[in-house]
């Protein structure tokens, strides 16, 4: 009877280990894998030595003078506050030094009666006519709105849009007018659609970034007065820009550290994270079983060789220097349920069934009651095949193989 897969792949992902590390048979826990091993004849490399700690120079003790109680009292020790605790103080500070933005008082709320200014037929060609009256009303229209006569301006605007709709001039001035009225919403309607028939319209972008100034839109707004002022600077317009650009600097500048700061939290995440593996790494390397389940090893084993061994798979040697990867490749070696969730392992997986699939047919079940790699040549070594269920690990039986 064949061993089950999971135990076979296990059993391959362990000789995998133990070749990238043979340092791993010197484990308390594999005392009894050593001496099984010495008995087919094979040698077991040294351990490696650990490097030499470096000693530390002694410190010299300063003279310690005895001065009279009441002229020098020792202070008392300060105490020294734990890391965590600092970088908390300093997080708050880095926060109380943040300066809360001033409330903006000329922000305007949007009206909530749409707009029904017309735009007249997008397809009427105007007479000259047409153009010379369209002109008369805009210039009526301007006179209503020196008076404050805004709405007044905006019906002779109207009538303008109506004889000459394609004309930006009379969408431009009319949105300039809704401006007056703190129509935001209006404004931004017709100083779209002027900026639809002229791109360049000096007038319709900076009528457009005033009204998205007032709607606390301030990027956008100065992007929009910038443009406007390159085609046709104005005074009046220059105050607006030097009245909210120290307000978007300060937001950009706040943009960026905030920014600065959540990259900072993921690496400290990150360092945590890998600090954390790291011990479990370690704990699970110092108190973890030896892997049960195991059956002889093929004989004619000689020495375990150091280094990377001929046809093994760098990935994997990799993921073995890595203390992530190889917590993760120990913990399929004790428990080899866990080798199947492995494989699904988007980094580990491909590493395991490549070497897997280099695996020599040897590593494949013995006869009935035998150690993997028992039916071929090569495992002939070890002498007469054992009784049933012999060879196995604290975890078989002998029905298992049934």
């Amino acid at each position: 009877m064949a061993l089950p897969a999971a135990q076979v792949n296990a059993l391959k992902l362990f000789v995998s280990a133990l070749k990238a590390n043979p340092d791993f048979l010197h484990e308390d826990q594999l005392a009894f894998f050593r001496e099984y091993l010495e008995s087919l004849g094979a040698s077991i490399p040294a351990k490696k030595a650990p490097p030499p700690k470096k000693e530390e120079p002694k410190k010299e003790e300063p003279e310690v003078v005895i001065e009279d109680e009441e002229k020098s009292a020792p202070a008392d020790p300060i105490p020294e506050k734990p890391a965590a605790v600092e970088e908390e103080e300093e997080e708050e500070e880095e926060e109380e030094e943040e300066e809360e933005e001033p409330v903006d008082e000329d922000l305007w709320e949007e009206e909530s009666d749409e707009a029904n200014a017309p735009f007249g037929d997008a397809d009427k060609n105007p007479s000259e006519d047409e153009e010379d009256d369209a002109y008369g009303f805009m210039s009526d229209a301007r006179g209503k709105a020196k008076k404050g006569e805004f709405e007044a301006a905006i019906e002779l605007l109207s009538k303008a849009i109506t004889l000459s709709p394609k004309s930006a001039i009379f969408l431009a001035t009319r949105s300039d007018a809704f401006l007056s009225l703190k129509k935001p919403k209006a404004a931004l309607r017709d100083a779209n659609k002027a900026l639809e028939l002229n791109p360049d319209s000096g007038k319709a972008h900076k009528v457009r970034g005033k009204a998205l100034r007032h709607l606390g839109q301030y990027e956008e707004a100065l992007a929009d007065l910038h443009f406007g002022q390159k085609l046709d600077w104005d005074e009046a317009t220059d105050v607006v820009v030097k009245a909210i650009q120290p307000r978007v600097t300060r937001m950009k500048e706040r943009a960026r550290k905030l920014a600065e700061k959540e990259k900072a939290k993921k690496i400290k995440a990150r360092k945590a994270a890998r600090a954390k593996a790291q011990a479990e790494y370690e704990a699970q390397k110092d108190a973890s079983p030896g892997p049960g389940g195991m059956g002889g090893m093929p004989g004619g084993m000689g020495g375990m060789p150091g280094g990377m061994p001929e046809g093994m798979d760098a990935g994997f040697m990799n993921a073995m220097q890595d203390p992530v990867k190889s917590a993760k490749l120990m913990a399929a070696l004790q428990d080899p349920a866990k080798l199947t969730e492995l494989m699904q392992d988007p980094e580990l997986g491909p590493i395991i069934t490549k070497l897997m699939s280099s695996m020599p047919a040897g590593m494949g079940a013995g006869g009935p009651g035998g150690p993997p790699g028992a039916g071929t040549a090569a495992g002939a070594g070890a002498g007469a095949a054992p009784a049933p269920g012999a060879g196995m690990g604290p975890g078989f039986d002998a029905d298992d193989l049934d």
